[in-house]
């Protein structure tokens, strides 16, 4: 990163500084209204103790302080006294743990209404956006209550602009950009009401047209098509209300590799120079057997899909070969039934039982020559029971009952690795 860059980024960001301090002065809460005096302050340090503090003499210490800059505290939060409009207007701010401010949010009666900023722990802006309703304050997922209104700006942790997301009372209302590390359009989408409607565009770093779908009112609708980087015709696929009718799918060669008709058929995905993916699709939606893809156009996986979620058998290769790695079953999006795995020599490693994503049941494993490793038994993803051999020996080395017990375990080889106590069937690590 060149020098000039890194000065202009340092001035942008003690720009933006100096012109949330200059709106504390006049408008702490977006109102425009003169700030009166603080009527308390909370401050949460780095152990999460908090202290409030109201007394006038000793709120005079913070008067003066650029909450803005870095701070010793975790977040902190400053209420002002009602002003002329009967508004009580405050300010949060919170800090990384290096003393950088994280997050700034202004207030008016204990909601979020206001300017809003983030920032990345190297003092980089994050997120430039305005709030005109929600919670007021911060924990994982608080910025789904909010209200966005006006340009909702995101930036990367070098300083790049990364989105432009327009916004009118909490939803998104007009085009959307998205942009490569170079500055240039990546994404163009038109949104009304919070959905996608007009044309959805994708761009290549140099400007070149990659994709375009037709939406309204969120579903596809209409023509799409995606080009390679010389400007032929990847694919070209028609859609009515969001199902898939015609589809035709060219390599980079030119050649048509598959092809969607009335609905059914296979869908190509490709990455930058071929095909990654075939799906199947049912009636205009994706319905049925996944096959992905490496190099060559080896398959290296394969697995069924049905409405949104995997379904079925779930295999994965080794490398170039037939030879299954593993497999595992899948029932509407969880695993479900028997899962097994192979050694690259063909010799099965192991089999386990599967209920709703959870071992339930018998879990047997071998060594790569094909002798018995462990038994094991498992209710809700607690061991119940297990036995553990040596290679070849014919009787176990040591064993758990009833969730308690100790586990020999060995690799595939037979060398010994560790011992695990189980108590009530978890491991005491």
């Amino acid at each position: 990163m060149n020098q000039n860059f890194i000065k202009m980024q340092n001035f942008l960001k003690q720009f933006f500084i100096l012109a949330l301090t200059s709106l504390l002065l006049t408008s702490c809460a977006g109102t425009r209204a003169p700030v009166t005096c603080l009527a308390s302050i909370n401050l949460i340090d780095a152990d999460g103790v908090s202290e409030t503090i109201s007394n006038d003499e000793r709120l005079k210490t913070y008067d003066k302080v650029n909450f803005l800059a870095p701070q010793p505290y975790k977040k902190v939060l400053r209420v002002y006294k009602r002003n002329e409009q009967g508004m009580i207007l405050a300010c949060l701010t919170s800090y990384h743990p290096n003393g950088e401010l994280k997050q700034y949010l202004e207030m008016v009666n204990g909601r979020a209404y206001g300017e809003y900023g983030a920032w990345y722990e190297n003092g980089t802006q994050k997120v430039r956006a305005r709030v005109i309703g929600g919670n007021g304050d911060f924990y994982d997922g608080v910025e789904n209550t909010w209200l966005f209104d006006g340009i909702c700006e995101a930036f990367s942790n070098e300083g790049c602009l990364e989105a432009e997301i327009p916004y009118i009372k909490g939803k998104r209302e007009g085009i959307a950009h998205y942009y490569h590390k170079n500055g240039r359009i990546w994404k163009e989408i038109p949104m009304c009401e919070d959905k996608i409607n007009g044309l959805y565009q994708i761009f290549l770093d140099d400007g070149t047209l990659f994709e375009v779908s037709s939406y309204v009112e969120g579903r596809k609708e209409g023509n799409a098509f995606r080009y390679w980087k010389d400007g032929s015709i990847a694919f070209k696929e028609l859609y009515e209300c969001d199902k898939l009718i015609e589809g035709s799918y060219f390599g980079i060669d030119g050649q048509p590799v598959s092809e969607i008709v009335s609905g059914n058929g296979y869908r190509a995905i490709f990455d930058k120079t071929s095909v990654q993916e075939f799906q199947e699709y049912r009636a205009g939606v994706q319905e049925g057997l996944v096959k992905v893809l490496g190099k060559g156009g080896v398959i290296t996986k394969t697995y069924g899909m049905k409405d949104g979620f995997k379904n079925g058998e779930e295999i994965e290769f080794y490398p170039n070969t037939n030879q299954p790695k593993f497999s595992i079953g899948w029932v509407e999006g969880k695993i479900q039934g028997v899962t097994k795995t192979w050694y690259p020599s063909g010799v099965q490693e192991s089999q386990r039982e599967m209920a709703g994503n959870k071992r339930s049941g018998v879990l047997t494993a071998w060594y790569a020559n094909g002798k018995l490793m462990l038994l094991e038994n498992y209710d809700q993803d607690a061991l119940v029971k297990g036995e553990y051999y040596n290679m070849g020996d014919q009787f176990s080395v040591s064993r758990v009952l009833c969730g308690d017990g100790t586990a020999t375990l060995y690799d595939s080889n037979g060398v010994f690795m560790r011992k695990v106590k189980y108590r009530q069937g978890k491991p005491e690590w």
